[in-house]
């Protein structure tokens, strides 16, 4: 597993292929549920939680019909009961959960000949161009990315992970004022910027 700041990826084992830009359904009922309750005032969320959850799956297909994938990656934000338990996790420890399966056919390509693909995304709403960056022509594609600057840790991660992507790239980070930001922050920024990127810059959030 990887914690970037906030933003953590994790590598789950599979037997089962899937396909770029799908999701995966999964029940964690078995580790969460604590049965029926009429209430539950210190976890009012939980009532009638049925505890599957779907997520982007942030790791490009790899092996072939005679040696299948064999771990696939989800990449999440700690929000909520299920996230929190899997960041809580530890590596050295196998967890098993229920795959419910895979679906979805959110297919990015770019074109033969001319012409570029605009991604905008926000976030962890990157992850579903993640899983297919392998199979894409980065110089054919136009990343505009907005996060919070707290969450610079994911664009080193990612570009650190992704070389050629950093070109394609426009990140814009977002915080309450740049006077706020902290040393560390500001220089991070500064960083961006002399890397090849096509654009770092830092907004206001409104």
């Amino acid at each position: 597993d990887r914690d970037v700041t906030g933003v953590q990826t994790c590598a789950l084992p599979i037997s089962t292929p899937y396909k770029p830009g799908q999701w995966v359904a999964m029940d964690f009922s078995d580790e969460l549920d604590m049965g029926y309750s009429h209430m539950r005032d210190e976890d009012p969320q939980s009532l009638n939680d049925d505890f599957v959850r779907t997520f982007t799956v942030s790791s490009p297909p790899a092996g072939v019909e005679d040696e299948p994938q064999k771990e696939f990656e989800v990449t999440l934000r700690r929000h909520g009961p299920v996230t929190g338990f899997l960041v809580s996790q530890s590596s050295k420890h196998e967890l098993e959960v229920s795959l419910k399966g895979f679906g979805g056919d959110f297919e990015i390509s770019t074109p033969a000949e001319g012409g570029i693909v605009p991604f905008i995304a926000g976030g962890v709403g990157i992850t579903p161009l993640l899983g297919q960056l392998p199979s894409l022509d980065l110089n054919k594609l136009r990343l505009f990315w907005v996060l919070r600057m707290e969450d610079w840790g994911l664009v080193e991660d990612t570009f650190a992970r992704y070389p050629g992507l950093a070109k394609s790239t426009t990140v814009y980070f977002t915080s309450k004022r740049r006077e706020q930001l902290s040393a560390q922050q500001v220089k991070k920024v500064e960083e961006f910027k002399d890397q090849e990127i096509g654009r770092a810059s830092c907004r206001e959030r409104v």
